[in-house]
């Protein structure tokens, strides 16, 4: 059989509150990239949505196998959908964390584990076992050592800028972009128990446009990407900052 190129995507204001709801998650065949033509959709129901103010498709991931996406829900969680027929995706489960602002997920290569992040005040990732995807189970919470949230409170970062953004994983270790905080790297060798490791904090750089940091300097790491010789981490400041992990 002919191999199909597909694309997954993740559209918030299809569902933003106050529009009129159209699938925000959709998938397209782009075989043909001159000609890409969308093939399925899903959107969350009515039941799911109840009781909620803020359900959107915010990003998606894909396992290797593209058998399921997971669909980071915002005030839903992530939801895990079954797309081996990509033209009929089918709701198998989803997480149910009362932080609510589900971000973005990594998924570990056995497809097992699961890190869900939350772009909130104070947002922490959540640790969930989906070897059952009709049933998550919540393992932990990763909190980083207070010092890190103290001195960052003291070069004035307050709000979301003290949460998690995204969440990367290679090997043993999870890599979290956390604005305020720089690079988190947490040993998952036991989810139940994740370990912090090491923070890269890239140095204050003057603000430009006075948009982060009004008349003053400041960091706020938005991305990261792993590989195992060097580490790369996205500042809305300061710019690219590469570094080797120990």
């Amino acid at each position: 059989m002919r191999h199909r190129a597909y694309v997954y995507t993740a559209i918030p204001v299809a569902e933003f509150p106050g529009r009129a709801p159209s699938p925000g998650f959709r998938i397209f065949d782009a075989t043909d990239p001159r000609h890409p033509t969308e093939i399925g959709s899903w959107i969350a129901p009515e039941s799911l949505k109840a009781g909620r103010q803020a359900v959107f498709v915010h990003s998606v991931r894909v396992n290797p196998s593209a058998t399921r996406a997971y669909l980071s829900y915002w005030d839903l969680g992530t939801v895990i959908l079954d797309i081996s027929n990509p033209a009929r995706p089918r709701l198998l489960g989803r997480t149910n964390d009362s932080q609510g602002f589900a971000h973005s997920t990594a998924i570990t290569p056995n497809g097992r584990l699961l890190i869900e992040t939350h772009e909130t005040t104070g947002g922490r990732p959540s640790f969930w076992d989906i070897s059952n995807p009709r049933r998550p189970r919540l393992l932990s919470v990763f909190k980083p050592p207070a010092r890190l949230i103290a001195d960052a409170r003291k070069r004035g970062a307050a709000g979301f800028t003290l949460g998690v953004h995204d969440a990367k994983i290679i090997g043993k270790r999870a890599y979290f972009s956390w604005y305020a905080l720089g690079v988190i790297v947490a040993d998952i060798s036991h989810p139940r128990h994740p370990r912090f490791v090491a923070q890269f904090l890239p140095p204050s750089s003057r603000d430009p446009d006075n948009e982060f940091c009004d008349k003053q300097s400041c960091t706020y790491t938005w991305g990261v990407y792993p590989t195992p010789k060097y580490v790369a981490a996205a500042d809305m400041v300061g710019g690219l900052w590469v570094f080797r992990p120990s």
